[in-house]
């Protein structure tokens, strides 16, 4: 798998939101077993200080999330959304859906993730992502949220989440607009 960047990026933190959001939904592919383990430790965040529980599918551009090492259930499909103006290290910059009838499989998920929110990134930040400062990572469907779709008639379940994160570390307000 081909990452669409030009020069190295903090992997660290990459991995970290890979693993933590995307490895513990079931709502969204994990990645995180292709990856090297993460060298950042994360202390646990009290349940209390996660915010608003929020579907996957009921994410929305300029949605702020937080990032977790504990609380969440691996069968979940629920990420602890915040207002921006609270700390934050993820904020959904973009959604769009995997085209097809049928579950793609997830290898081809995973490049339709890499591909369009590398795509959609300047749109947000309004700068390239090969100059910016900042990463992405992404929630991307599973099999199981696409036939849930397809069983509610809702196309949610077959849609990525972009998540814009600042490899620095949290960040208080939103990153739209940030050319950095």
């Amino acid at each position: 798998m081909t990452r669409p960047r030009t020069r190295p990026r903090n992997p660290a933190l990459l991995i970290v939101a890979a693993c933590v959001l995307t490895g513990s939904l079931t709502g969204c592919s994990v990645i995180g077993d292709m990856l090297p383990t993460p060298v950042r430790s994360v202390a646990p965040v009290p349940a209390s200080a996660l915010g608003e529980v929020t579907a996957v599918a009921d994410l929305f551009v300029g949605d702020c999330l937080r990032e977790v090492s504990e609380g969440l259930d691996v069968n979940a499909r629920t990420v602890p959304r915040v207002p921006c103006g609270e700390r934050h290290e993820f904020e959904v910059f973009a959604r769009f859906p995997v085209p097809g009838d049928t579950f793609p499989g997830d290898n081809e998920v995973t490049a339709a993730a890499e591909s369009g929110c590398g795509s959609l990134f300047e749109d947000f930040v309004l700068v390239e992502y090969t100059v910016s400062s900042l990463d992405f990572a992404y929630l991307t469907p599973t099999e199981r949220s696409w036939v849930e779709a397809d069983e509610t008639g809702s196309p949610d379940g077959r849609e990525v989440s972009c998540l814009l994160t600042d490899p620095a570390g949290a960040v208080t307000g939103t990153l739209a607009g940030a050319a950095r």
